[in-house]
């Protein structure tokens, strides 16, 4: 599939670039990449902004993006238009993209945990498919940091998990954990592009 010709970059998406490539670099993630890249897009502004990254305008990487969907269903109509806003991206910029559905399998408590464990499992086991160098990127911001050190310190963990979210864990990656919210709404403001939902599932 031929990529989308990558538009020019505006002053906030080169200081993105810039940024990601430095983390990238730091992380000695490699480039060119010897396997794929899987990016995780739930159609929030954070991972929309991570695929578009990715796919347009990160090509020194070298590394053929797959974007990735995972629909849990629980919010019914709303969860299915996510997917529909995924599909319509992964098509926009001339990507292939793997979905699917869990529809059914809701727990009593603990939500968030269960889809996130849930996700995980089938973004590795894609991984694994596409090749054993794949990596899986998220889009992690540094507000989602600043979140979990706060949570960790208010419920007791923080002693036993201080560093927080990790940059690079395995094979999972969070490229913009230097990044905040606010700059990758800026970088979508300035590119023109649309988003389904402010604050992305990751």
């Amino acid at each position: 599939m031929k990529r989308a010709r990558p538009p020019k970059l505006g002053p906030q998406g080169g200081k993105l670039v810039r940024q990601t490539l430095k983390l990238w670099d730091a992380l000695d993630l490699g480039r060119p990449l010897s396997s794929h890249i899987l990016c995780a897009v739930s159609g929030g502004a954070d991972s929309t902004a991570l695929a578009r990254l990715f796919a347009l305008h990160l090509t020194k990487i070298g590394a053929p993006v797959v974007l990735a969907h995972f629909n849990h269903g629980w919010r019914g109509g709303e969860s299915d238009r996510d997917e529909e806003f995924v599909c319509e991206l992964a098509a926009q910029f001339k990507l292939p993209l793997l979905k699917t559905s869990a529809r059914g399998r809701k727990p009593l408590a603990n939500l968030e945990d269960f889809a996130r464990i849930e996700r995980y499992a089938w973004l590795t086991k894609q991984a694994r498919e596409l090749g054993p160098q794949t990596l899986i990127l998220t889009a992690h911001t540094q507000d989602d940091l600043a979140e979990t050190m706060l949570w960790r310190l208010a419920t007791g963990q923080f002693q036993n998990q201080s560093q927080g979210i990790r940059a690079c864990d395995g094979q999972i990656v969070r490229p913009l954990l230097g990044v905040s919210r606010a700059e990758l709404l800026a970088f979508l403001e300035e590119d023109s592009l649309s988003f389904w939902f402010v604050f992305s599932n990751n």
